[in-house]
């Protein structure tokens, strides 16, 4: 009986928490560049955002700064003029999935879709 109570819960971890904990921290890659400088990445993620990005756009472009813009599929498609400014820029764009769920609470295969999306 007791297996019973816990199946779901079991069900659950192994569908989501699990994986997505086992991929971000056991398949993590560092990214190194062989350099003499310093450097430092400044990114903004799940934009872009109709009042914020124009606000973040206009800091970078005074100190003559560039950045890399992780943008969410659904708000990118919302907010193309946006993205074109940004690109227009000079600053680097990510792809965050589509929706950009909770990897914890929708599990791996969901995700996949989620990110794979755009090649539907």
């Amino acid at each position: 009986m007791a297996i019973l109570l816990l199946l779901p819960l079991l069900i659950y971890l192994i569908y989501g928490p699990l994986p997505a904990l086992l991929r971000k921290y056991w398949t993590r890659e560092k990214l190194r560049k062989e350099t003499d400088k310093t450097q430092l990445v400044l990114t903004f993620d799940d934009g872009p955002d109709s009042r914020y990005t124009q606000e973040i756009l206009a800091v970078l472009a005074r100190y003559q700064v560039k950045a890399v813009f992780f943008l969410v599929g659904n708000k990118a498609l919302k907010q193309h003029k946006i993205v074109t400014q940004i690109l227009a820029e000079g600053h680097q764009l990510g792809f965050h999935s589509m929706q950009h769920k909770n990897g914890l609470l929708v599990g791996p295969f969901s995700q996949k879709k989620d990110f794979f999306h755009w090649q539907a």
